[in-house]
């Protein structure tokens, strides 16, 4: 039957002690090993989720402050087209004012000339009629002096105008 002889049982030992070795030497040193790397893998993993859930937090809080600088920028745009609109308004309001002092000035300007024509007119006048009446004394009129006379008259009228 089965004969056990010394070579099984020396064999049967070292199977034994190396098993005890690979245990102690290798085994355990492995198992060790592996679960600190586990271990590693689990921390590495758990601060990936603690990143990803800050750069969440961080791009919602950026969209918030994206959403705000939007609406401060078309604040910004509203209040300054109305600052221009009343700018505008107020530029045009007082074209018009200066318009219509320059304009009033211009009228004064003009009736105060026309007043002064006028007045160079009839002193003129007066001094045409002199001149014509001395002309009459001096000499006896006939028809044709008295139109040639009148003729002279207007024409230095209308030179003076």
């Amino acid at each position: 039957m089965l004969e056990i002889n010394l070579t099984i049982v020396i064999q049967l030992i070292n199977f034994f002690i190396l098993m005890w070795l690979l245990k102690k030497f290798l085994y355990k040193p492995m198992m060790d090993y592996i679960d600190r790397r586990s271990d590693g893998i689990k921390l590495d993993l758990s601060e990936a989720k603690r990143m990803k859930s800050e750069s969440v937090a961080l791009k919602e809080e950026q969209d918030v402050l994206y959403q705000k600088a939007r609406q401060k920028a078309g604040s910004i745009i509203r209040d300054a087209r109305k600052q221009g609109e009343e700018e505008r308004l107020r530029i045009v309001t007082e074209a018009h004012t200066e318009y219509s002092t320059i304009l009033e000035e211009g009228r004064k300007t003009i009736d105060m000339e026309l007043n002064k024509a006028q007045a160079q007119l009839e002193k003129n006048v007066v001094e045409i009629a002199v001149e014509i009446a001395e002309k009459v004394v001096e000499r006896d009129i006939k028809a044709a002096d008295h139109e040639k006379f009148i003729t002279q008259a207007v024409k230095k009228l209308e030179k003076w105008q």
